[in-house]
């Protein structure tokens, strides 16, 4: 399995842009988006929420009722 962290520094390092989504990006949306010393593009949370929604899988959409949950708390 690929290891997430150096992936996401190999894709910094080479100038690739991207945006970090799914379980990654709920879970950056807990705390600073600033990781392993760089920032980073993240879906935003509302976006996230509607992804989840719209996937339909119960995984999915117990994770978003957390992240309205943490939107809320935002608010």
């Amino acid at each position: 399995m690929i290891d997430i962290n150096r992936l996401l520094q190999r894709l910094c390092d080479a100038d690739i842009d991207f945006v970090i989504v799914g379980g990654f990006a709920a879970t950056l949306h807990g705390s600073s988006v600033e990781l392993f010393e760089r920032s980073w593009r993240v879906i935003s949370l509302d976006d996230l929420i509607r992804a989840k929604e719209a996937l339909g899988w119960e995984k999915d959409l117990l994770a978003a009722k957390e992240l309205r949950a943490v939107r809320e708390k935002q608010k």
